[in-house]
Formats: structure tokens, C-alpha cells, sequence
């Protein structure tokens, strides 16, 4: 499983088989440059590790 928070990474790896997980970063660029982030179909999405390892049921 590839976690990221950019669509490009998780983009490239689902193109050689991986299941993925989007965990957004809406304030990575800074307060004043949010960026919305569109997740695929098929990701996972969560707002932190813990979520996603809820999702996931490992938590």
C-alpha cells in the first residue's frame, strides 16, 4: 500500500498495482495557499494515521 498526500504519487502507484490512501494536507503550502486535493475512486481517504488505520482495521 502506498499512503501519500499528493494524487501524482498515489497516481504512479496504482499504475504498477498498489492500493492506496489519500491523507490530505490542506495547509501544507501555508495559510493563505490552501489546496484542495482530489482523491481517486479507489483511494482510501483519511484525515490522519489513526483514521486511516480504523479504515483499514488495524487500529
Amino acid at each position: 500500500m502506498m499512503v501519500a498526500t499528493h494524487p501524482g504519487d498515489l497516481q504512479a502507484a496504482q499504475a504498477v498495482g498498489f492500493q492506496t490512501a489519500l491523507v490530505p494536507r490542506p495547509l501544507e503550502y501555508g495559510p493563505d495557499n490552501i489546496r484542495e486535493v482530489t482523491a481517486h475512486p479507489s483511494d482510501f481517504v483519511a484525515n490522519d494515521f489513526n483514521e486511516l488505520g480504523d479504515l483499514l482495521g488495524i487500529a
